[in-house]
């Protein structure tokens, strides 16, 4: 992983009276430059940024300034390093002084720690300065020079400014004010090292969070095709699965576990006495010796069915994968891209490929556009097996040419192998033989259409400039942002409980103004379709309720209903190994009971169809089993009779005819009218 070249960033923040300035809706300056540097540093945090950034502040009491003489007002208030919390918590606790200080004073403090404070051998790829201020300061037009010309410059120093007024709108206002004659001075001098943003913008334009920046290793490699011809790529990753985060568990001394919750007004040393925890393994047999063993003793072994097969050193290294031809993509057969369905694509990540970025001439490219542009041309993709090493497993995908701006490339996903493909059989909603004429109409596709152009991912707003919602690179996993903000509010301000607006995540929603010109279009689609919510039949905690409390005597006929409801349920629910005992004491019931159950049982094997044929197969054999201890075989005979038509062409069909389940002869109770051959026949 090649590293990414990173800035260092030193954010100075005018501290003084006029930052005491009401902004808008009782918000002062303060609170404002405060919201800015929370955004930027947590965004830097939660994207493990690398850039490294000081906190300097202007206005600030002498006493906290080792080198007051020279730069009076003026403070480095953090260390130099990456983002993190302890300069998170700094900036939360920033407030206005009756301190002016010079802006000279800051900014030559500033230069001169930017270079003596950083590793001689850290490269950065840009130095910048970050104001953010009222102008509560003093400039005069000669600092202004000496600093654009001695320091600025020479060094390289980017400024960006942070205020109430536009470059356009200190202009205008040069003449009334000496200090803003003088600060516009200081910023025409720097020229192109310059940029001047309001507080408006700079809140509304940085995002709370950033996506993570990384520049993948370039893997040089070769696509062949056949035994003679190569192309020379070089490959990227282009997207991978992001790791969560991980829990950390760690010891906290008793005296600060028992106060953490209550106020204290140093909280620095509660995260000083959290102490990582190390985890230490201990293996004892399963049998009834409970010898423990150390790791040496230990062999591996795979589990087949019941059988252990212990596995030597020897063994684990014959059974590695190896390779006879060296690592490289291999072309396998050519098809057409529409063979290739979206939901075939497995792994976790994608890989693009280009031309050999390490070619001296241009023979690779001529080769490589050749190759992409006939597979755009015959829409097809190239099957291929990849592997990155001998010693790796190999993997096969397809490669599909697509346009990256002007130029032509490769993308690399991984196909499944036969193991890795589940197949599900899925009910029609509908039976074929009651199945309506659902061919829409014109009024219920124009009113379809509608809703699609209404909730359009991409609109232009009112400059006329397209805007895309939901985009890939904008929108980040809703847990990981919850877990992060719940962080950050605990480090903060650890007595205070979650605030509402952190637990309650609306990052994958419809904007609300969309979903309002929508109203509409939903009132004439409800009108058009009626779609009726399917309910549950029962409660699964008024299930839950029965089965742990069952009645253990019929005393009553509701007692009786009861333990019908309870034996059905449970057998369902929790028994595997069938219907629950409980349900023998049927047998005493009467046959209004036993109608009632057999009605319980039509509805749900009915319901069950298409989601869980063993249980199905269960309920029918109770069902079988009942009717003729009840001298009732003409009701589950019915019941099959009708069942089969629904189920003649599923899964649960099969099982019935496997396990012989046939409908109740003569031969097994003489008031069944089905011979039986007429039983068998009816499975065949």
């Amino acid at each position: 992983m090649s590293r990414k070249p990173k800035d260092l960033v030193a954010l100075v923040v005018d501290c003084g009276p006029n930052m005491r300035q009401e902004y808008r809706n009782g918000q002062t300056y303060m609170d404002l430059v405060k919201t800015c540097l929370t955004q930027i540093i947590e965004q830097k945090i939660f994207c493990q940024s690398k850039f490294e950034y000081i906190l300097i502040g202007l206005g600030i009491d002498d006493s906290k300034n080792a080198e007051k003489s020279e730069y009076p007002f003026v403070a480095r208030l953090s260390d130099l390093g990456v983002a993190n919390l302890k300069l998170l918590k700094t900036i939360k606790s920033l407030e206005p002084t009756d301190n002016v200080g010079k802006l000279i004073d800051v900014l030559s403090y500033t230069a001169e720690l930017m270079h003596t404070l950083p590793n001689p051998k850290t490269k950065y790829e840009r130095k910048k300065i970050g104001l953010f201020t009222n102008f509560s300061f003093t400039i005069s037009g000669p600092e202004a020079i000496l600093y654009s010309c001695n320091i600025g410059k020479p060094r390289e120093l980017y400024l960006n400014v942070v205020c109430r007024y536009t470059f356009d709108e200190l202009s205008a206002r040069r003449n009334l004010f000496p200090c803003h004659d003088h600060f516009l001075q200081l910023l025409i001098n720097l020229d192109k090292l310059t940029s001047v943003f309001t507080f408006d913008f700079a809140v509304s334009s940085l995002p709370y969070f950033e996506p993570s920046e990384q520049n993948a290793a370039p893997w040089y490699t070769r696509i062949c095709v056949g035994q003679d011809l190569m192309f020379p790529v070089t490959g990227y990753i282009k997207t991978t699965e992001h790791k969560k985060r991980t829990w950390s568990k760690a010891y906290i001394e008793p005296s600060e576990k028992d106060s953490q919750y209550e106020p204290s007004e140093d909280r620095e040393s509660h995260h000083q006495a959290s102490i990582p925890l190390s985890r230490n393994v201990n293996y004892k047999t399963s049998e009834e010796s409970n010898i423990e063993l150390d790791k040496e003793e230990i062999a591996k072994a795979y589990l087949l069915g019941k059988i252990i097969v212990p596995v030597t050193p020897e063994d684990e290294e014959a059974m590695k994968f190896q390779s006879f031809w060296p690592p490289a993509v291999r072309v396998l057969f050519w098809t057409p891209q529409d063979n290739i369905r979206q939901f075939f694509f497995t792994g976790s990540r994608s890989m693009i490929f280009i031309p050999d970025i390490r070619a001296k001439d241009f023979a690779p490219s001529v080769a490589f556009n050749v190759l992409t542009h006939a597979m755009l041309d015959a829409k097809s993709v190239a099957i291929v097996s990849m592997m990155r090493t001998i010693r790796c497993n190999p993997q096969i995908g397809c490669l599909t040419p697509c346009y990256m701006g002007d130029s032509l490339v490769l993308i690399y996903n991984q196909l499944p192998f036969a193991e890795d493909i589940r197949r599900y059989s899925f009910p029609p909603l509908i039976d074929e033989k009651e199945r309506p004429q659902d061919v829409p109409s014109n009024s219920e596709l124009d009113l379809v259409d509608d809703l699609i152009k209404m909730m359009s991912l991409v609109e232009k707003d009112p400059s006329g400039n397209l805007v895309e919602y939901l985009n890939c690179e904008a929108v980040h996993d809703p847990f990981d942002r919850i877990q992060f903000k719940a962080i950050v509010h605990r480090y903060l301000t650890p007595n205070v409980p979650l605030p509402k607006e952190i637990i309650e995540d609306q990052t994958l929603t419809t904007p609300p103004h969309i979903l309002k010109r929508c109203e509409a279009v939903f009132r004439n689609l409800k009108e058009k379709f009626k779609l009726v919510e399917t309910l549950k039949r029962f409660s699964s905690q008024q299930n839950s309720n029965n089965i742990c409390n069952p009645p253990k005597k019929i005393k009553s006929e509701s007692d009786l209903e009861t333990l019908t409801e309870v034996s059905l349920n449970k057998g369902l629910i929790e028994s595997e190994n069938g219907v629950d005992k409980s349900s023998l004491e049927l047998d005493s019931a009467t046959m209004e009971m036993f109608t009632k159950f057999t009605q319980q049982l039509n509805e749900l094997a009915k319901d069950l169809l298409g989601f869980n044929d063993g249980k199905i197969i269960k309920i029918i054999e109770e069902y079988r089993k009942k009717s003729i201890e009840f001298n009732a075989p003409y009701v589950f005979n019915q019941f099959m009779m009708s069942y089969k038509k629904q189920i003649s062409h599923k899964s649960v069909w099969k099982m019935i005819v496997k396990k012989q389940i046939t409908l109740i002869s003569n031969k097994e109770i003489s008031a069944s009218e089905i011979s039986p051959d007429e039983a068998m026949q009816f499975i065949n």
